[in-house]
């Protein structure tokens, strides 16, 4: 439960990171840039911080759970 934890917890602060970074940076090429190396760190760094605590047990459930309910 800790790693589904700080997985979801790190993913949301990089939503909120890039969230900051659309409200106050002027439209252009480098705001949107920003926005999405914040996205794909954020989901980079929280299945890293994910794999590194949790135990097999869990990872082979999320990856059925993910074989199982695959968004379109």
């Amino acid at each position: 439960m800790k790693a589904q934890l700080a997985r979801f917890v790190i993913f949301e602060i990089a939503m909120l990171i890039a969230l900051v970074i659309f409200m106050t940076m002027d439209v252009g090429w480098l705001s949107a840039a920003l926005i999405v190396i914040s996205v794909i760190a954020g989901i980079s760094l929280s299945d890293m911080a994910f794999r590194r605590m949790a135990d097999p047990e869990t990872i082979r459930l999320d990856l059925e759970e993910r074989a199982r309910n695959q968004h379109l």
